[in-house]
């Protein structure tokens, strides 16, 4: 799959109609933060992650990133429901700081965290967030927070009444 890796990646980024793009600061991380959440979505390009300055990182997409945009490369359909995902990320595709919280409150929940129950971990992944690894503001975590949880990806999915 390594050699068809960078395909995958540039045909999700094609899927949910995002250029693929790492000139910027902003693109990296966006970049980093989409391919992530597509991983935890169930579309997984097989990537392993770290904790980095901003989430998630993974050296393997810096790689096959600079290798699509240096050399081109034919899109390759990425493995599971990219039209689920898309309507997931289209609404926060072009705020970077919001798929930077995003991934990195789902990342922290499952390895810092270990997957234990959200009730008793989101008030320390809220103090992460807001205090220790970045400094974002509360409400904006919060309010993401409710939403991941809404989507099932930090356990079980909250119902709202």
């Amino acid at each position: 799959m390594g050699s068809e890796r960078h395909r995958e990646l540039l045909g999700l980024f094609n899927g949910i109609g995002k250029r693929l793009d790492t000139t910027l600061p902003e693109g990296r991380t966006s970049t980093q933060s989409i391919t992530y959440l597509a991983s935890v979505n169930g579309i997984d390009l097989g990537y392993e992650y770290s904790w980095g300055l901003f989430g998630p990182y993974s050296k393997g997409i810096d790689r096959d990133a600079s290798r699509v945009l240096e050399h081109g490369a034919d899109p390759a359909d990425p493995p599971g429901d990219l039209g689920g995902f898309r309507e997931f990320i289209t609404p926060h595709i072009d705020d970077p700081a919001w798929l930077e919280v995003a991934a990195s409150v789902i990342y922290l929940w499952r390895v810092q965290y270990e997957m234990r129950p959200l009730e008793d971990v989101a008030g320390q992944i809220l103090t992460d967030m807001t205090c220790i690894y970045r400094n974002f503001g509360q409400y904006r975590v919060g309010t993401i927070i409710e939403q991941m949880a809404g989507r099932g990806l930090l356990g079980k999915r909250l119902v709202y009444s």
